[in-house]
């Protein structure tokens, strides 16, 4: 198996990818439950404004859209980041998605218990450093040879 590197998503390929998540998907179709199609439309148009074509952020977008208010909440916080590392400068990109990716995790965090938010962190902490990703805007997908 040989392991390669995935850059940002174009508009469409992000469309794609949405629509074959489970519950982006149903948020696409206008099928989730306690939202009306066009609320679910923006709700979609908003994620994949929000993920800048950043498949990890899609992912992480479609396991919190089960939970509509949740979502507009993560979503809110992660464009104020987004908006906020905007530059030309070199790796001001990559730097802009770790931001999003710390204001995404923290907004999650805020919502869980004391224990369990303290179990989230305590692992993040114990990680070792070289768990972490050395390409933070790419998604690593496996290609049989």
């Amino acid at each position: 198996m040989k392991v390669e590197p995935v850059d940002i998503l174009s508009d469409r390929e992000a469309v794609l990818l949405a629509g074959e998540l489970p519950q982006l998907r149903r948020l696409i179709f206008g099928a989730t439950p306690g939202l009306d199609p066009d609320n679910s439309e923006r709700l979609v148009r908003d994620v994949l404004q929000m993920a800048h074509g950043n498949p990890q952020l899609l992912y992480l977008a479609d396991k919190q859209a089960s939970t509509p208010e949740r979502l507009k909440e993560l979503i809110k916080t992660t464009d104020l980041v987004w908006g906020a590392a905007t530059s030309d400068a070199p790796g001001a990109a990559e730097e802009g998605y770790l931001r999003a990716l710390g204001a995404w995790a923290n907004t999650v965090a805020e919502a869980l218990g004391p224990a369990e938010r303290e179990l989230l962190w305590s692992l993040a902490v114990s990680s070792p450093s070289g768990a972490r990703p050395t390409r933070p805007m790419s998604l690593t997908r496996c290609i049989p040879r």
